[in-house]
């Protein structure tokens, strides 16, 4: 398995960030925002794999390309998920229903809004529930299927076969999401304990991968627990995450809630939207500054810090003066290796 991402867009100028998910078996593509002229950077094909898109909110530089991206896969059969925090189901249904739609009574494809609202719990810091509306291309998006309410103690969205995608709620003006892609642990069988045993390989390795079955397996004539098998040659290693925060308030208490959410991730996207020197400009419009970023990162743990989303204010040397003011926090901060040329000049 393995994740690999792309930051699309510019320096200066709109962003996005593009994920892809390969489980061996199958590949998942997602999408995390759609700001302008972002889509043009994946080919067609590309665009076509994306079944979800994940709007962080809907400030214009946010969702400003969704149009582009909406026109090469509107009729598409597969599955065709949006997600947003609260509020987004309106707001993008209005976006299907913003064209004069024809040539479509014949179209196979629905589309399903999920709205993301955080649940307020004691225990369940994380909690979520998940509004959804479908609708079908066939009648121009205008008869709406409310699906049930799904709930999430822990703040999962999607749950796939070998990861999951997780959303936290952040204070930007209202409500801005966050979102943790996360493969499952990774289980691989250790070889060398087997042959220690005198057991050889054989198609009976398959049950032993498959934690649905249970009971007993017979190697070389002999009866073995899978049980006992497993916890003699079954090895579990963490799998890799990404995570994409943009546009928020950094203050002490979310700080604090990131830090317990990020803990251990491997590449954390992050808005680098501010000077330090401009913490008051920062907080009044409810982004970060590069200081923050950079601890949060070190507190964190995470591997590496990719710097996004940048203040058009600025010039590009005082880009890299906030790079490197993020550095002086966190050492393994950059920015995408696309932009290098582009702010190095």
């Amino acid at each position: 398995m393995a994740i690999t991402f792309k930051v699309l867009g510019h320096a200066k100028g709109d962003n996005a960030l593009w994920v892809r998910v390969d489980e061996g078996d199958s590949v998942s593509h997602y999408l995390f925002d759609c700001g302008a002229n972002t889509v043009g950077a994946l080919s067609m094909s590309q665009t076509l794999d994306i079944r979800h898109v994940f709007f962080s909110h809907f400030h214009m530089d946010h969702i400003c390309g969704f149009d582009e991206y909406f026109r090469r896969v509107y009729a598409r059969e597969e599955d065709n998920v949006l997600w947003g925090p609260p509020g987004s189901a309106e707001i993008l249904h209005h976006r299907l229903r913003g064209y004069s739609w024809n040539l479509v009574s014949d179209c196979p494809a629905r589309w399903s809004l999920r709205e993301v609202q955080p649940v307020r719990a004691a225990d369940s810091p994380h909690a979520l529930c998940v509004l959804s509306r479908d609708y079908a291309a066939a009648d121009g998006f205008q008869r709406c299927d409310l699906a049930p309410a799904q709930f999430s103690d822990a703040g999962v969205l999607l749950d796939a076969p070998g990861h999951t995608i997780e959303s936290i709620a952040l204070k930007h003006h209202g409500i801005s999401l966050a979102y943790l892609i996360r493969e499952k642990p990774r289980k691989n069988i250790d070889m060398t304990a087997l042959s220690a045993h005198g057991l050889r390989p054989g198609p009976w390795l398959q049950a032993l991968k498959d934690d649905s079955q249970n009971g007993d397996v017979a190697v070389g004539g002999t009866s073995y627990s899978l049980e006992r098998l497993r916890e003699l040659a079954v090895r579990e290693s963490p799998g890799q995450s990404v995570a994409y925060v943009t546009d928020f308030l950094l203050d002490a208490e979310t700080h604090e809630r990131l830090v317990a959410w990020l803990s251990g991730c491997d590449v954390l996207v992050c808005e680098g939207q501010y000077l330090h020197q401009d913490l008051e400009l920062a907080h009044r419009n409810h982004h970060a500054t590069a200081t923050l970023v950079g601890r949060l990162a070190r507190d964190a743990g995470v591997g590496e810090l990719v710097l996004f989303h940048l203040s058009e204010r600025y010039t590009r040397e005082e880009w890299l003066a906030l790079r490197d003011e993020c550095r002086a926090q966190f050492a393994r901060a950059k920015f995408p290796a696309d932009w290098v040329a582009e702010i190095e000049g």
